[in-house]
């Protein structure tokens, strides 16, 4: 069987998602193990399980070799990333029944590590979804009858309008001031000729005050 060559730079991020449902301590021994398996495509995919739970990583680059599978522990490969740089590798082949074997190396040298090797009947079965692929629809950036919040802004068309409307108030309150003064003097033209009293004229005066008090 050709090795199995796992780049550290892929694996060491692989390690990290699968020993999410690796436990330290398993009751059964094969879950403290990983799958390696190499399709026929040189596609190699990583899978650990806790029976409840199944993560698979497939490496980003095919692979040369004949499709293959084979278990190796969890704890083995995380000890060897420790010892080798990002940009290495590590080889992993079956050996003798029931051993594999971890090769990397040190400068010009490789170190082989022997590690037990389950037999690969022994991991529990990967669910396979059945069914066509489903083609998700392209990405939405928001809902487009989202409701937009509220502000104090007027559209400028009805302000416009509401300015005009106050224009019209003030010219119309401007005229009524204007009549008053004139009613202001002939009262007071009256009075000199003694055709009306004071009361009528302090009567048009005072409405003349509280009209020029507004502020509009």
């Amino acid at each position: 069987m050709s090795p199995f060559a796992l780049p550290i730079a892929e694996l060491k991020p692989a390690l990290a998602g699968l020993g999410k449902v690796i436990a330290k301590r398993c009751t059964l021994p094969v879950l403290g193990n990983i799958r390696i398996e190499r399709t026929k495509d040189g596609w190699t995919a990583l899978t650990g399980t806790d029976l409840d739970h199944h993560v698979t990583v497939r490496l980003e680059q095919p692979g040369a070799g004949e499709p293959a599978a084979l278990l190796i522990p969890f704890e083995e490969l995380q000890k060897t990333i420790k010892a080798c740089a990002k940009g290495e590798e590590i080889l992993v082949e079956s050996r003798d029944k029931g051993f594999a074997s971890i090769r990397y190396a040190i400068g010009p040298q490789f170190v082989e590590t022997k590690v037990e090797s389950l037999p690969i009947e022994e991991f529990p079965e990967i669910p396979r979804i059945k069914g066509d692929a489903v083609a998700l629809p392209e990405p939405i950036s928001g809902p487009k009858n989202a409701a937009t919040p509220t502000t104090n802004v007027v559209e400028k068309p009805a302000l416009e309008t509401a300015l005009a409307q106050v224009e019209v108030v003030r010219g119309d309150f401007r005229s009524a001031i204007a009549g008053l003064n004139k009613l202001a003097d002939a009262l007071k033209q009256a009075q000199r000729e003694s055709k009306t009293n004071d009361k009528e004229i302090q009567s048009v005066r005072q409405t003349l005050r509280s009209l020029q008090s507004v502020r509009i």
